[in-house]
């Protein structure tokens, strides 16, 4: 395993880009912005992109990252969350991090669940534009 260093964490953060799956179609956020989502975003009033891959920035075996996302899975479901299909990915197509989108959180649940599987960020939709909300400031 080897660990990212801050800088180099959030560049792979803020170069992201986010897709989730809707029963509309796929809708694409990068920060700062929403692209080609036009009739495909459900009503609701915050979608939050998730991973459970790779937590406190330790890059961890494929192995490892499908049993955290699948343990991410089975916690939102017990939680009776309404979530979807999501995925993470460098702009390059380099990397990429299965994910989920979560609806209707408010910013401070969405914080609460990316710090709960080890997350540094998550990417927060508020109904008019997409932005990176960092667990720690």
């Amino acid at each position: 395993m080897t660990s990212m260093t801050r800088e180099e964490l959030e560049k792979q953060w803020r170069d992201a880009v986010f897709t989730v799956e809707t029963e509309h179609g796929t809708a694409t956020f990068r920060e700062n912005e929403t692209v080609g989502n036009g009739d495909v975003l459900p009503p609701c009033r915050s979608i939050t992109v998730v991973t459970a891959f790779n937590p406190d920035g330790e890059v961890r075996s494929p192995a490892e990252n499908e049993s955290a996302h699948q343990r991410l899975l089975d916690y939102l479901g017990d939680q009776g969350f309404h979530f979807t299909r999501a995925n993470g990915a460098a702009a390059d197509g380099s990397h990429e991090e299965k994910s989920v989108g979560v609806y209707d959180l408010t910013e401070d649940e969405a914080r609460a669940l990316g710090a709960a599987f080890g997350q540094a960020c998550v990417m927060y939709w508020d109904g008019a534009r997409a932005r990176l909300l960092w667990m720690q400031q």
